[in-house]
């Protein structure tokens, strides 16, 4: 039987998820990624079953112990349209996104790749004017070789 309350928590924590509303940090175990709201934890964790992965939310009290566990299947009435697909989401597919925001927020994956980026940009310039300082020199040689003394 499907909880309303736990899709209606599902959903938000999706919502404010993809909004980058919510601080998600790493947890001491591989693959599971925690926020603390309203002195309880939401766990978000990565799990490999027979046929196939999946995410679990976990509530966790603030002595750490779980007091519930969120699968897709307590959630089967959750159908949610994604707006970057324009597919609709079962509880599964929004608990792995939940699973994978989190992820990338906890691990710090995008400020990384802004980093990286950056980093290559000011490679790219410096090579764009490197570039042009051989351009120059190419010039120089060219001209002297020619005997053309006004090239300096």
């Amino acid at each position: 039987m499907a909880d309303h309350r736990a899709e209606a928590m599902v959903l938000k924590l999706w919502e404010q998820s993809r909004a980058r509303a919510l601080r998600w940090s790493a947890t001491g175990e591989v693959d599971t990624f925690a926020v603390v709201l309203a002195s309880y934890a939401v766990q978000v964790k990565r799990n490999e079953y027979p046929d196939g992965a999946g995410s679990t939310l976990a509530l966790c009290d603030l002595a750490g112990d779980v007091i519930e566990e969120i699968d897709g299947d307590d959630i089967s009435g959750l159908k949610v349209l994604d707006p970057a697909s324009g597919k609709y989401l079962n509880g599964w597919s929004v608990l792995y996104q939940i699973w994978e925001i989190a992820r990338r927020s906890a691990l710090g994956v995008d400020r990384a790749m802004d980093a990286i980026l950056a980093a290559l940009s000011e490679t790219e310039q410096l090579s764009l004017f490197a570039d042009e300082d051989a351009c120059d020199d190419e010039e120089e040689e060219e001209a002297w070789v020619d005997g053309d003394d006004e090239a300096e």
